[in-house]
């Protein structure tokens, strides 16, 4: 069974790739929606092979650039760049951990239109029994809707089994979401009457400021995973939803679960941090009416 999952950012995407990797499955896992590269896997007894593909003006083809490890999901644990709930953080790398000046040598192609490199990405991803994070296919760069996909885009997707994931357990959903806030990214966002950016030591210093700054953090989840179940429906491309807290992987997926699923969604110490959170989430699904963050639940919440 082959199938494309359209988890967006703190959506299983992450555990996905990790049970594809463990029960040895070609794939792709498109980390960082880049407009420079894409990723997949392949896996030989029990070393796996990374392929990152690059376009360069110079060749007609796709560069490859491949190396080989013992898979992640031996070694991985849960770790965020900003993480205001316990001290499981790590520092920000460079882009895909390649030299910057290799990326000279290379172009944005995924930033053309579809119809410039959907043979070459199409016949690469082919084989591969998952797709993840794979949004370029349906015209979004760096998260942003920007192309409108092509008829042979479309008619590939509609070989694959199309997954939309969701969470029912929304306390639990929210307090990952609020725990991703990254105040020196949010800050960015913010000016003072003067001009001036606002800057945000924690969540916690932002929610003091003005709540709605905190809510438009959460609300930017649930519209980006809304967007694309819309975007599937207008393309008449049918699909499948998966309950996070629930579901079957093996049932859905035909993967063995052989990788816990507190890995990539972990379970936080109760602190003090946490309780904070948990009041922020608790608040923030009364004042916007949340009930169901699927699509047809946009029709009460707005959002």
């Amino acid at each position: 069974m082959k199938f494309v999952y359209w988890g967006t950012v703190n959506s299983g995407s992450q555990h996905i790739h990790q049970l594809l990797s463990y029960n040895k499955r070609r794939h792709i896992h498109d980390a960082c929606n880049s407009a420079y590269t894409f990723d997949k896997y392949i896996y030989v007894d029990d070393i796996e092979g990374k392929t990152s593909y690059y376009k360069s003006t110079e060749f007609e083809g796709l560069v490859e650039h491949t190396r080989q490890e013992i898979p992640r999901y031996k070694t991985w644990t849960y770790m965020e760049y900003y993480n205001f709930i316990d001290n499981r953080v790590h520092d920000r790398k460079p882009y895909k951990n390649v030299d910057p000046d290799i990326l000279e040598h290379y172009i944005p192609f995924l930033d053309q239109p579809p119809d410039i490199w959907q043979d070459l990405v199409l016949d690469t991803i082919s084989d591969c029994v998952g797709i993840t994070r794979m949004f370029h296919l349906l015209g979004y760069v760096n998260h942003e809707k920007k192309y409108h996909p092509t008829p042979k885009i479309i008619s590939f997707l509609k070989t694959y089994k199309n997954i939309v994931p969701y969470k029912d357990n929304l306390i639990d959903s929210m307090i990952s979401k609020l725990n991703l806030f990254d105040p020196p990214k949010q800050s960015k966002k913010y000016t003072n009457r003067t001009g001036r950016p606002i800057f945000f030591k924690t969540i916690l210093d932002a929610y003091n400021r003005d709540k709605e700054i905190v809510w438009s953090h959460l609300d930017e989840f649930t519209q980006r995973q809304r967007d694309i179940e819309q975007l599937l429906l207008d393309l008449n491309i049918p699909f499948e939803y998966f309950n996070l807290d629930k579901d079957s992987y093996k049932d859905m997926f035909d993967l063995d679960e052989g990788v816990q699923r507190d890995r990539t969604h972990p379970k936080f110490e109760h602190n003090d941090n946490w309780n904070i959170i948990k009041n922020m989430a608790e608040e923030y699904i009364d004042i916007r009416k949340l009930q169901d963050v699927r699509l047809h639940g946009r029709i009460k919440d707005k959002i």
